[in-house]
């Protein structure tokens, strides 16, 4: 006769439990773990989180533009038209037209139609009488490709790295314009004389046309842009010719000229329509001396410059 123990029959049913179990787990390997599954890990660490390769991979222009205003689509302009009718308009009614034009080839990021129209905005808000602004206005235009200033047309691009040659009878035209000119249109002559130097590789010849300029006529408008470009000139000419971005081989003595030249244009211009454009160059001046936080706060101040869309990707470029 079979007699019944409550507590042997318990232990028998755990065994048989354990048994089946264990049966359980041979059958569902590799499938089954004693430490249950990726839900029941330990948590991560804050600093696990912040490894860099596990960040998002956005960009700061990315990041900007998903944060900023979203751009209006620039209404067309007919550069060429609207420039040759401003003459028949009157002063007001010109120079807003200018400005209009200027905002446009901004957001194009234009470079060699804002040179033009930069220009034609200091003759007409200058003391040029009218016809001797309608037969400067004329000769820019006719002359614009000069300039770089195709309005729209396509232009067969020069190899990279190189500079169009001298042009020694377009240089001798302009110098005939430089000696019958009024005292009202020396400046821009002036000016135009050094932008042909530049132009043609003449960079040192160039700087020292600049700076008489600004310093001949230190009131007018285009005084500003030739100070500028004076100082672009200065960067050149700290860097040796094998100087490469990975490479950076300066000139110091140039490179104490070019300070004294920014340090002027900031004290004389500290709210000047180029001052986007100098912060840039000062950024480059400092990469180039490793002054990192220099470089990236001017990068960054050009991108904190809504009126100058013409400088942003450039800036968001040498931020990352």
């Amino acid at each position: 006769m079979e007699t019944h123990h409550p507590h042997r029959t318990s232990r028998i049913a755990a065994v048989k439990s354990g048994a089946v179990l264990a049966a359980a787990l041979v059958i569902a390997q590799p499938y089954a773990w004693a430490t249950g599954d990726f839900y029941e890990e330990p948590l991560q660490t804050l600093a696990d989180y912040l490894r860099l390769d596990q960040l998002p991979a956005k960009s700061i222009g990315q990041v900007l533009a998903e944060t900023g205003k979203a751009e209006t689509p620039a209404a067309k302009i007919d550069y060429q038209a609207e420039l040759t009718a401003l003459p028949k308009k009157p002063g007001a009614e010109a120079l807003a037209s200018l400005d209009k034009m200027i905002a446009a080839a901004r957001a194009a990021a234009d470079t060699p139609l804002l040179n033009l129209l930069h220009d034609v905005r200091d003759l007409f808000a200058g003391p040029a009488s009218a016809a001797e602004s309608a037969a400067y206005l004329e000769w820019r235009l006719e002359q614009a490709d000069r300039f770089g200033v195709t309005f729209g047309k396509a232009k067969p691009a020069a190899p990279d790295g190189e500079r169009p040659a001298p042009n020694p009878a377009f240089n001798a035209e302009i110098e005939r314009q430089l000696a019958k000119a009024s005292p009202a249109l020396k400046p821009h002559w002036l000016y135009l004389r050094g932008a042909a130097d530049w132009l043609g590789g003449k960079v040192p010849e160039s700087q020292a046309r600049f700076l008489k300029m600004a310093a001949d006529f230190p009131k007018h408008p285009r005084a500003e842009t030739a100070l500028l470009m004076a100082l672009r000139g200065a960067i050149w000419k700290s860097r040796k010719p094998d100087y490469t971005q990975t490479e950076r081989l300066l000139n110091e003595g140039e490179r104490a000229k070019a300070k004294k030249l920014f340090d002027e244009y900031f004290a004389k211009y500290p709210h000047g329509r180029l001052y986007g454009d100098a912060l840039g160059w000062l950024g480059a001046f400092a990469w180039d001396g490793g002054d990192y936080a220099t470089a990236l706060r001017c990068y960054a101040q050009q991108l904190d410059l809504p009126e100058h869309p013409e400088l942003f990707e450039a800036a968001v470029d040498m931020v990352e």
